[in-house]
């Protein structure tokens, strides 16, 4: 999922390029555009707002497609945590579900 730009990201400190294990989107976002910058002599915004002009060819997906690329951030959950979401949220769905009448003449009805 992309991360907005006031989300806060922690990870561990040897995995930080910011020297920080908390930081936000827009934090890490500036400091990957300020690299580019640095490295490449673009500017920094071009990578952050619309993105630069390119071409990207992608094996049998008929040839060269033109757009933009940019800098961004995406977080992806754990499987357990989704799975454990799914699940909490399938169970208020079930408890939220109105309770099914039961008539005298449903037994009936279904042997017959």
């Amino acid at each position: 999922m992309n991360l907005n730009i006031d989300d806060v990201v922690s990870i561990e400190k040897h995995a930080s390029f910011l020297g920080a294990t908390t930081f936000t989107v827009k934090e890490a976002s500036d400091k990957l555009a300020q690299f580019v910058q640095d490295k490449a002599g673009i500017t920094a915004e071009a990578w952050k707002g619309d993105g630069v002009k390119c071409r990207v060819l992608q094996p049998g997906k008929g040839g060269w497609k033109e757009g933009r690329v940019r800098i961004s951030l995406e977080f992806i959950p754990d499987e357990e945590e989704i799975e454990e979401a799914e699940l909490v949220e399938k169970v208020e769905l079930e408890e939220n579900a109105p309770l099914k009448q039961l008539s005298p003449l449903d037994e009936f009805r279904q042997n017959n």
